[in-house]
């Protein structure tokens, strides 16, 4: 059905640049959001920055999109974080970073967005890992 109104937070790599490309194709509106600075020169659809595992920055752009009057029906997250260390040369502080990407960026973005689907239903997916769609060895 084309005409949804659609969020994808981190739309510009692998996965979430697949999506936004295949919804837009589909006549969809897309949002995007990531840690990359939207470039009016380059980009053909809004775009955010926002750090997905930052409570601000993901209450902000929930914010910031309803002033607008934007209320997205679907909302993909595809933000995320792999670590590319081996277990036994991994830090903590690394280990720490793929969490907060992988798994409090979905706990935000499911938070806020849910709170605004309340009343007139929506779909909220999170992916967590760049490995969705291919293995890796560590």
């Amino acid at each position: 059905m084309p005409g949804k109104s659609v969020l994808i937070v981190g739309d510009t790599g692998g996965l979430g640049a697949s999506l936004t490309q295949k919804f837009r194709a589909a006549g969809d509106q897309v949002y995007g959001a990531s840690r990359t600075a939207p470039d009016p020169s380059k980009d053909s659809y809004p775009r955010f920055k926002v750090n997905a595992a930052a409570e601000a920055d993901v209450v902000g752009l929930s914010s910031a999109l309803r002033s607008q009057g934007i209320n997205p029906g679907i909302v993909i997250n595809c933000a995320g974080l792999a670590a590319q260390t081996p277990l036994l040369l991994s830090s903590a502080q690394g280990f720490q970073d793929v969490l907060a990407s992988n798994l409090t960026s979905a706990f935000l973005i499911s938070r806020e967005f849910a709170k605004t689907m309340m009343a007139g239903g929506g779909l909220i997916v999170n992916f967590s890992s760049i490995h969705v769609t291919t293995a890796s060895v560590g």
